[in-house]
């Protein structure tokens, strides 16, 4: 019994010490995680969100380029909200994937506590976690304690960046004017780049392009978003299919 309870009691202060490294190495990737959340607190504040609205939105959903598909398409009534929950799932899919690699990790870890942490995963910890596992084979207290640690900390700093964004909203009447209206694109560029694997993928990306351009001259709202989508991922699964 005594030899289980010192167990116990090492496995604690594992993950404690993971838990520590988590938050300390993602402090600085936080910060500019933070800024994005920044530039959405200030493009929600321009679409008539409360600095509360802002930050409860950033709590409960927390993925930038949702909240960011969501704020482009706000005062727009011709979007069903099934067509933004499908626009938001495909943006999101890479999720997925995501989680998966880090089901290894979760072993042995209560089924609840899992789930709950998979709600604070964004690239950030993913990739801290995953570099942290591939340069020392640390125990799994630990490394899921190191990603807990590094996701709470990024998750804490997007929910305050977006609140202090909407609050400087009020001395910033034309955010475009800074350039901040460009975030929306700005960030699906760089999650392009971040999944690109070669030529192979300009056939699907142009098909999305040139939809999206067509359906936003033709058609009222935001359909051009899902339309875009659709169109890339059903040309891409027909590349690979031939």
């Amino acid at each position: 019994m005594g030899f289980r309870m010192m167990n116990r009691q090492r496995d604690k202060f594992t993950a404690s010490i993971g838990f520590f490294h988590g938050a300390k190495d993602c402090a600085m990737v936080s910060i500019a995680g933070g800024l994005f959340g920044f530039v959405f607190g200030i493009l929600s504040h321009a679409k008539g969100f409360s600095a509360f609205n802002a930050g409860f939105m950033s709590t409960i959903v927390y993925a930038g380029s949702v909240q960011m598909i969501a704020l482009s398409i706000w005062d727009t009534q011709h979007l069903a909200l099934a067509g933004l929950l499908m626009t938001a799932y495909m943006v999101s899919l890479r999720f997925l994937l995501m989680g998966a690699t880090l089901q290894p990790l979760l072993k042995g870890t209560p089924a609840l506590r899992a789930y709950l942490g998979m709600f604070i995963l964004v690239d950030e910890n993913w990739a801290l976690t995953l570099l942290k596992h591939q340069k020392a084979r640390r125990k799994r207290h630990y490394l899921f304690s190191y990603y807990l640690g590094s996701g709470l900390i990024f998750y804490l700093t997007w929910i305050a960046s977006s609140i202090l964004g909407n609050v400087m909203g009020d001395f910033i009447d034309n955010p475009a004017k800074f350039g901040f209206d460009f975030a929306f694109v700005a960030l699906f560029l760089a999650l392009l780049m971040g999944v690109r694997r070669g030529r192979r993928d300009i056939l699907p990306w142009a098909t999305a392009a040139i939809v999206a351009i067509f359906s936003a001259h033709v058609l009222p709202g935001a359909w051009y978003i899902m339309l875009g989508a659709l169109s890339g991922s059903i040309m891409g699964v027909l590349r690979d299919y031939h």
